[in-house]
């Protein structure tokens, strides 16, 4: 199993696309991690609509109650990793669907 740590702050415009692009992954025995670095938009509410529209269920989402900026989020995400690999991506990344397999057959 894979844990995906995913860093966001004020990132409604784009993490649609980018869980999108994870859920899509050939390679489908994962969780992902989300912290949150106290967005001031709608991020939240839109990971959750999210995860709800989809079924998805194997998702952690932390808050920070202040902002910490990247490195403290993904530091704090890997805290919550129980799993032998580790992916990171940032809200806006897009994975090509291959992304997955390709990094556990390495």
């Amino acid at each position: 199993m894979i844990s995906i740590v995913l860093a966001t702050y004020n990132g409604e415009r784009y993490i649609v696309e980018q869980l999108e692009s994870i859920l899509l992954q050939t390679y489908q025995n994962f969780k992902i991690i989300i912290v949150d670095d106290n967005s001031t938009d709608n991020t939240i509410k839109v990971i959750k609509s999210f995860f709800k529209i989809k079924k998805f269920d194997k998702y952690e989402l932390y808050l920070n109650e202040q902002n910490l900026g990247p490195t403290k989020s993904f530091e704090k995400g890997v805290k919550h990793v129980n799993t032998k690999y580790i992916a990171f991506c940032d809200q806006d990344d897009i994975w090509f669907e291959n992304k997955l397999e390709l990094y556990i057959d390495c």
